[in-house]
């Protein structure tokens, strides 16, 4: 089960938009890939949010990153 909803994932994101909401997680890891553009999220209390526009990415099993030019 992926933590962060499907119809998210290759959709484009911008700078406020919350991804997921750390409290609907039941022990799940999730992997923000820094090298990768995950520096565009971070968690602010309860929430993943987005600080860069571009596209969100996954990789199974559980690792997010944002995609921009």
């Amino acid at each position: 089960m992926e933590a962060i909803p499907s119809n998210l994932v290759d959709q484009l994101v911008v700078p406020g938009d919350v991804i997921l909401y750390l409290s609907n997680m039941a022990n799940q890891t999730l992997k923000f890939l820094w090298s990768l553009g995950a520096e565009a999220l971070r968690q602010d209390g309860d929430s993943i949010c987005v600080m860069k526009a571009g596209k969100l990415r996954f990789m199974k099993p559980n690792k997010y990153w944002v995609e921009s030019s």
